[in-house]
């Protein structure tokens, strides 16, 4: 069973990103605002962050 997108940890969606060499994230604020990155831009709850792999 697939796993939300929502329900996703902000780990799990670093190694996603990392796998796949993304240095950018778009995702909601109230789902993963604990993601380490900086926020580029945000519109309501949306927001883009430039992760890092720390």
């Amino acid at each position: 069973m697939e796993i939300l997108f929502p329900q996703q940890t902000e780990k799990e969606l670093v190694n996603v990103a990392k796998k796949y060499g993304a240095e950018y994230i778009l995702t909601r604020v109230d789902w993963h605002g604990d993601i380490k990155g900086k926020v580029l831009d945000q519109e309501g709850e949306w927001a883009i962050f430039q992760i890092n792999y720390n």
